[in-house]
C-alpha cells in the first residue's frame, strides 16, 4: 500500500492490480483477433483517468474511448502516438484546431456535422479519422441506416475524411440473447436483433467502400460479456474494466475484480439509551439501548443521501448497519454488535474486509440507481488514493 502524504481520514483506493486483471480478463473472453477499446471518460469511471489507463496500458491496451478533448490530451501526453483516441462525444467547430492536433479519431453523427468538419479540413489543407456512428435504439447520437449508407457514397472518395471505422451503441446489452424469440413474437426491440441488423449492414458498409475495410464496432460492456456475435473489430468497455457487472450482479461471478474501495474510520464511539434520535429530522429513534459509531463521510463524498438507514458498512469484518438520514460529511452506524471498538478504527463503506464485501452493485439498488453513478460519484468527490492488492482493511 502506498502511503499517502496526510492521509485523509476518509479516502477511495484503487486497486491497480484489480484494473490490469480485468483488462487480461476481458482481452482473453474475446480473443485475440477482437481489440479492447478502454472506455476511461469521466475520470475513468471515478478511478483516475490516468492511474486506470496506466494500468490499462500495462496489460496491453492500445486503444482509449474518451468524451472530452482534454481527457484526449492527458492520454496522448503520456503515450504519444502508441495509442489511438476515440472521442465518443462530437467536437463543435471551435474544438476542431485541437482535436486535429491531438490525432483524435473523432465520431460523425450528422451530415451537417460531416460539413462542417469537411469545410474546416479543406480550408487547413489537412485530414482526419473519423467513425460514423448509426442510431438504432438509443435515440441519442448517430444516422440512421439509410442516411448512413447515403453519407458514405458522399465521403467515400473524400481527401479529408478518413473513415476508419463504424460503430453503434446498444441500449439495452444486458438483455438476455435467448429472449430474442419472444422479442420477435411482440415485434419489440431487442438486443440480438440488432447485433444482426450491425452485421448485415457492415456487409453493406464494405461493399459500398470497395475494398476499403473501416473496423467496425458496437459492443459495450454488456454486449461483451453475454454477446459473443457483437464483439466485431473492437470492443468499447467501460464498467467491466473496473469489476462490476452491468446486469446488477455480482461482477465477481464473471472472473472480475471490484478495483475500488471507499473507507473511513470511527471518530466517535457512544452508548445512546432507548428513544434516543439519530441524525437530521430525527428519522431514527434508538428501538432499546445501543452503541452508535459516527464516521466522517456523506453525500459531499459521493454516498448517497438516499441510502440513509439501508446502507451498511463492514467493521472488524462485520456487517453494520448505517442509521439515519446521511449527512453532508458525516453517517451514524449501529455497532452494537461488535466488541472493543476504539475511536480511529477503519470502516469499509465500499470493497473489501476480511471475508465480508461490499459490492457497487449492491450500493447501487439500495440507493435505487446504476453503479455507474456511484462509481462515478464517490470517485470524484472523495481524495483518493491507490493500493496495490485487494487489501483495503487498513
Amino acid at each position: 500500500m502506498t502511503t499517502l502524504a496526510n492521509e485523509p481520514i476518509t479516502q477511495v483506493r484503487v486497486d491497480r492490480s484489480a484494473l490490469i486483471h480485468n483488462y487480461r480478463c476481458v482481452q482473453d473472453l474475446v480473443g485475440k483477433k477482437t481489440q479492447i477499446s478502454a472506455v476511461v471518460k469521466a475520470d475513468a469511471y471515478g478511478h483516475g483517468l490516468e492511474r486506470a489507463a496506466g494500468a490499462f496500458y500495462e496489460a496491453g491496451c492500445r486503444h482509449f474511448s474518451v468524451a472530452s478533448l482534454g481527457e484526449a490530451a492527458i492520454i496522448r501526453d503520456k503515450w504519444g502516438d502508441s495509442v489511438k483516441i476515440l472521442k465518443v462525444v462530437p467536437s463543435l467547430p471551435r474544438q476542431f484546431e485541437l482535436a486535429s492536433a491531438l490525432g483524435v479519431e473523432e465520431v460523425l453523427v450528422s451530415p451537417d456535422q460531416r460539413m462542417e468538419w469537411t469545410q474546416w479540413l479543406e480550408s487547413n489543407e489537412t485530414d482526419m479519422n473519423f467513425h460514423m456512428k448509426v442510431d438504432r435504439g438509443m435515440g441519442r447520437l448517430g444516422y440512421s441506416y439509410e442516411e448512413m449508407l447515403r453519407e458514405l457514397i458522399n465521403i467515400k472518395e473524400s481527401k479529408f475524411i478518413r473513415i476508419v471505422g463504424v460503430m453503434s451503441h446498444l441500449p439495452a446489452s444486458e438483455e438476455d440473447p435467448d429472449s430474442l424469440a419472444r422479442a420477435k413474437q411482440n415485434r419489440s426491440y431487442h438486443t440480438t436483433g440488432e447485433i444482426r441488423r450491425f452485421a448485415e449492414l457492415s456487409g453493406e458498409i464494405k461493399t459500398l467502400l470497395d475494398g476499403r475495410n473501416p473496423i467496425f464496432h458496437l459492443a459495450n460492456s454488456g454486449a461483451t460479456l453475454f454477446h459473443p456475435d457483437s464483439h466485431f473489430d473492437l470492443c468499447r468497455v467501460g464498467l467491466a474494466l473496473y469489476g462490476a457487472d452491468p446486469r446488477g450482479l455480482d461482477g465477481r461471478d464473471l472472473g472480475l475484480l471490484p478495483a475500488m474501495s471507499l473507507m473511513s474510520h470511527l471518530v466517535q464511539v457512544r452508548a445512546v439509551p432507548t428513544g434516543t434520535t439519530i441524525g437530521y429530522r430525527r428519522e431514527f429513534i434508538a428501538p432499546k439501548p445501543m452503541f452508535v459509531a459516527a464516521v466522517p463521510v456523506g453525500y459531499s463524498d459521493g454516498f448517497a443521501w438516499n441510502l440513509k438507514s439501508n446502507a451498511e458498512a463492514l467493521i472488524k469484518g462485520k456487517r453494520c448497519r448505517v442509521i439515519g438520514r446521511i449527512s453532508m460529511n458525516l453517517i451514524s452506524i449501529d455497532v452494537s454488535e461488535c466488541e472493543n471498538l476504539r475511536w480511529g478504527e477503519p470502516v469499509i463503506l465500499l470493497g473489501n474486509q476480511g471475508e465480508e464485501s461490499i459490492r457497487v452493485e449492491e450500493i447501487a439498488e439500495k440507493a435505487g440507481t446504476i453503479p455507474y453513478e456511484i462509481l462515478t460519484s464517490i470517485g470524484r468527490l472523495a481524495p483518493s488514493g491507490e493500493v496495490v492488492s485487494g487489501d483495503n482493511s487498513s
